[in-house]
């Protein structure tokens, strides 16, 4: 499916927010996508350990681009491989999964401009397949 938006009708009447709002509620503006991989929210954790006790603090993952902490991962094993040199450019990265592994890597590949294979077993769900759309154009045949 293909959404067609027509800014000049969509957006005509668009008023930016105030400059307060981006303060509020921005915490940086990040240029390239795999800079915000890793680049997650600390919360303190009070409740959980004992007056005196230690300072705990929890990484929000879910905020990582595709929402896993695999994104960490994926990150991490391009950069292995384009240091060692067993990665090149238009090389194609292919990668066994039903899952979270091939958001991450469909993210990263994309934006480092590597074409990517998925492989996957037949036991997973069209649904949970559904859930690549970052490095799969339709359901594995």
């Amino acid at each position: 499916m293909f959404i067609t938006i027509d800014a000049r009708t969509q957006f005509r009447n668009f008023q930016p927010p105030p400059a307060a709002y981006y303060t509020a509620h921005v915490r940086q503006i990040i240029m390239n996508i795999l800079d915000a991989v890793g680049n997650t929210s600390l919360v303190r954790l009070r409740k959980v350990v004992p007056l005196g006790g230690a300072a705990i603090f929890a990484k929000l993952e879910w905020e990582n681009p595709t929402g896993s902490v695999k994104d960490r991962m994926a990150r991490s094993v391009i950069a292995r491989a384009e240091a060692d040199g067993r990665l090149r450019p238009r090389d194609t990265v292919v990668e066994y999964t039903g899952g979270s592994t091939g958001a991450s890597l469909g993210l990263v590949c994309a934006a480092k401009g590597y074409r990517l294979r998925i492989v996957t077993s037949d036991a997973f769900s069209f649904t949970r397949w559904a859930r690549l759309p970052l490095c799969v154009p339709s359901p594995p045949c």
